[in-house]
């Protein structure tokens, strides 16, 4: 190997190295005299040219975003990087680990300080080999978030204030041009902060009537320079640095949410009504002032009604005249809430007591005895919720209900309930009741009820007994004593024309001794003699079994009732198989075809 000779016993060696390709190349180097051996140790490591990517990143001012780039050592060396980024904005460790045969990743934090777009770059460079791993970093910041939302309190027509930070994170002092889109909100118009610093910032809240509000409160930078003078009007500091463009609209912002609460109330008024019913109560409205005063009026409460509007003359009063319908029982609260530009928000509580219904004297009822007349009950539920309600009813002789107990009405609803009245005496007595349907929420609603047995004078119902020709049809007639009291039946058959076509298949038909309420069942025969209908009528009479008189409605005594049950009695006669062929009847489809048959009508009267 050529060598070239230098003074001082020294000479250089050049050697070529030419790399496949990127890695790591160690090589040992001999060189022997006949007197000296000597062995050097040569490594070469080959690295890439280097790849430049980009990242974006985009978010809101003064909101971090993190990006997780990155790295990949395939070597089985682990790297030991320091990172040098440039750019407004992005953050991030000084230096990172990149382990070997596995990908790692440097946090990088992209935070903007106002709506712009920055570029910067990062450079993370192997400090075994110098190899670098550069990026090309783009962040882009929107419009600010709120920087904090803040929820306020206060009551109506007193002023409040409140202090709020203002913070400035550029390198500049700022001066904030303040607004806000709620009316009640007040403060100055600029405010001055120092650069990295923060002021606060006190606004007055003052509402004129109750309510929540949302809104903002925007800190909006105009990029000139702060300049401060002295008393004289002279600038302090020297000349004033040139206006900064980039910070012109910078903004901070807070989301508000004001909750104001009602001042305390003028009066508080006591109101009590029955359900089912309503009262009117009266509030004086005085207006002092030279002018007329228009309130607009508002009512918290289901169960209040009145005009939403007050007209009031000057140096006079008004009254406001208000409704109160209780659609429950049980203490409640309500208000009305009287409001103008002028004089503002005041009100009135009210104390709600919402009572049992008075009781409700339904129509009287009439009806013979022995029958039964009907009524309707209407339930309504004017709440939002199923109504419950148990159903008593002590006087069941007289009068029942078509539903049974617990009776459940739907919200918002009216349930209709028929009434029955059964007498069981001539005139009112003893039927006079009280039904009574209980709920949680309606209380006691309570019916009252009366009504008057007469006396009997319609005819029952048509029975029909039907019998063959020569046999006999038997019906069994139900005669319930309708009284509260025992009494004694006579029970009669007669017959419109032939007589001995009906018979009686009772013991005795009188002095027949019945309880209260007991049934006597009355069997009849009917035997046809001739095809021929009949009419029979059955006939129950009924007196006191301790011989005192009925009272009547029109107060005369009645010693005897009487019951009437009209019967039909229905010959039939059948013809017998074996007197004649079966009739029989052959036609084509689409056709007509007519035959005549005879047919003997057996034990028919002429005419």
């Amino acid at each position: 190997m050529p060598g070239k000779s230098q003074q001082q016993g020294e000479a250089e060696l050049p050697i070529d190295f030419t790399p496949d390709g990127v890695g790591h190349y160690p090589c040992d180097l001999t060189l022997k005299a006949s007197d000296d051996v000597r062995l050097y140790r040569i490594e070469c490591t080959v690295i890439p040219s280097g790849s430049v990517a980009e990242l974006r990143f985009t978010t809101p001012a003064h909101t971090p975003v993190k990006q997780n780039v990155p790295v990949v050592n395939q070597t089985a060396d682990k790297w030991l990087l320091k990172a040098d980024i440039t750019g407004s904005g992005f953050t991030g460790p000084r230096s990172m680990t990149a382990h070997a045969q596995s990908t790692s990743f440097y946090p990088l934090t992209f935070t903007p300080a106002f709506e712009s777009t920055n570029k910067g770059q990062l450079k993370l460079m192997n400090t075994a080999d110098g190899m670098e791993h550069t990026f090309s970093l783009v962040g882009v910041g929107e419009k600010p978030l709120a920087l904090e939302h803040l929820v306020l309190h206060c009551t109506a027509n007193q002023r409040k204030t409140v202090s709020i930070r203002v913070p400035n994170v550029t390198n500049q002092r700022l001066q904030y041009h303040v607004s806000s889109d709620l009316p009640i909100i007040t403060g100055a118009k600029t405010i001055s902060v120092l650069s990295l610093q923060e002021e606060t910032f006190d606004v007055a809240l003052l509402s004129r009537r109750r309510g929540d509000y949302s809104g903002a409160l925007c800190f909006v930078a105009d990029g000139k320079p702060f300049i401060e003078v002295d008393s004289d009007g002279d600038e302090v500091g020297g000349p004033a640095p040139p206006p900064t463009p980039d910070l012109e609209g910078y903004t901070v912002w807070y989301s508000l949410e004001v909750h104001v609460l009602p001042a305390p109330c003028i009066a508080s008024i006591p109101v009590s009504c029955a359900y089912r019913s309503a009262t009117e109560v009266d509030i004086p409205i005085t207006n002092p002032g030279s002018s007329e005063l228009t309130l607009q009026v508002a009512l918290q409460g289901d169960e209040l009604h009145g005009a939403n509007e007050l007209v009031v003359s000057p140096s006079s009063t008004e009254q406001y005249r208000l409704t109160y319908q209780p659609l429950s029982v049980g203490i409640k609260s309500g208000s009305v809430i009287f409001f103008s530009e002028k004089v503002g928000e005041f009100w009135y509580d009210l104390q709600l007591d919402g009572m049992t219904a008075e009781p409700v004297t339904l129509s009287p009822m009439q009806c013979e005895l022995g029958r039964s007349s009907t009524q309707t009950v209407s339930l309504a539920n004017p709440t939002g919720d199923p109504l419950l309600l148990e159903i008593q009813s002590p006087n069941t002789h007289n009068y029942s209900l078509n539903t049974k107990s617990p009776l459940v009405v739907p919200p918002k609803s009216t349930e209709d309930v028929l009434l029955s009245f059964t007498p069981s005496a001539l005139g009112r007595d003893r039927h006079v009741a009280e039904i009574v349907f209980v709920s949680e929420k309606l209380g006691t609603l309570s019916y009252n009820v009366s009504g008057s047995g007469l006396m009997p004078r319609r005819e029952e119902p048509l029975l029909q007994i039907c019998a063959a020709l020569g046999l006999t049809g038997t019906t069994v007639i139900p005669f319930t004593n309708p009284a509260d009291l025992s009494v004694m039946a006579t029970v009669r058959l007669t017959a419109e024309s032939d007589a001995s076509s009906w018979s009686l298949l009772l013991k005795t038909a009188s002095d027949i001794a019945l309880s209260p309420h007991s049934t006597l069942y009355i069997p009849i025969n009917f035997k046809p003699s001739v095809m021929k209908a009949e009419r029979g009528r059955c006939s129950v009479e009924i007196c006191c079994a301790n011989g005192e008189a009925w009272n009547a409605v029109d107060g005369t005594p009645v010693y005897k009732l009487h019951f009437h049950y009209p019967i039909d009695g229905i010959p039939e006669y059948t013809l017998p198989c074996t007197l004649k062929k079966q009739p029989k009847v052959v036609c084509v489809a689409n056709s007509r075809v007519e035959e005549v048959f005879e047919a003997p009508l057996c034990a028919a009267e002429p005419g």
